[in-house]
């Protein structure tokens, strides 16, 4: 389901699929719950594939987010496409997700 993990430490790279809807977000969810029982605890989800998103796949999102928190981890979005930045801001996540525009920037954001 995940197009790519790089792991760096005890980062995460993880690109996401093109499609985050209700018939993949369950395998997703799991996906991203697995790195988190393993003890990733800064996910860097990399959304510039991902071409089609509806609810089901934004509650991945805040599925992974609220996930960490407990552990003190982070979930930052990497280079989201302009579709993907308006449902951010439609459903008023972009308030609760740093977002970034390159690798660089957002592994640095997790120290």
């Amino acid at each position: 389901m995940l197009v790519a993990h790089q792991q760096q430490g005890c980062r995460s790279l993880i690109t996401l699929p093109a499609r985050m809807d209700r018939a993949r977000a369950p395998a997703l969810r799991r996906q991203l719950q697995q790195f988190i029982e393993q003890g990733q605890r800064h996910l860097v989800l990399d959304l510039h594939q991902v071409q089609f998103v509806d609810a089901s796949g934004l509650s991945v999102l805040l599925s992974a987010y609220f996930a960490l928190q407990p552990h003190g981890g982070r979930l930052v979005l990497l280079s989201p496409s302009p579709l993907m930045r308006t449902h951010l801001v439609t459903a008023r996540l972009h308030r609760l997700f740093a977002v970034y525009d390159s690798a660089e920037s957002a592994l640095a954001a997790q120290d």
